[in-house]
Formats: structure tokens, sequence, C-alpha cells
């Protein structure tokens, strides 16, 4: 059976031509993330993905705002493959 010998994500921020509205608010940029896990038999899987807080969540929107909103999400990304 493989086991997870490495994970990593990164995210990289994509600034929107005009802000986007929708749930009565508006979103000025959308965050690309990528998550990568390795294996002991040197496989590795990659999953890439748009992150909008908005989107996800208005409430935490309207509690931390548009930035650190989507870096909360991130970090749940993060320690989600740290728990591999």
């Amino acid at each position: 059976m493989s086991k997870v010998e490495k994970t990593g994500c990164n995210f990289e921020r994509e600034p929107l031509r005009a802000p986007f509205g929708f749930k009565g608010r508006s979103v000025s940029e959308l965050w690309q993330t990528a998550a990568r896990i390795d294996d002991d038999d040197g496989r590795s899987g990659l999953g890439l993905g748009t992150q909008s807080v908005l989107w996800s969540d208005s409430a935490v929107f309207e509690r931390y705002g548009e930035p650190a909103g989507n870096a909360l999400m991130f970090q749940l990304t993060a320690f989600a493959l740290r728990r591999c």
C-alpha cells in the first residue's frame, strides 16, 4: 500500500478586469490554487481549482473581507494536505 511522502500547495491571485458581483457583494480577484500529493511509489497527483470566498461562504466574506477570506480558504487546503 502506498504512503503519502510529500504534499504541497500554492496559489496565484488573478485580478478580474472589473469587479464581479453576486450575493449582494462583489469580488475583484480569484485565487487559482494547485495542490500536489506524492507517494512513496513515485506517483504524484495534481489538483487545480479556483477559490472565491464570496461564492463559497458569504458569511466568511462578510466577516473577513475578500483577501483574508481567500487566505483562510487556502489555509484550509494547506491544513488538509498536511493531514495526509
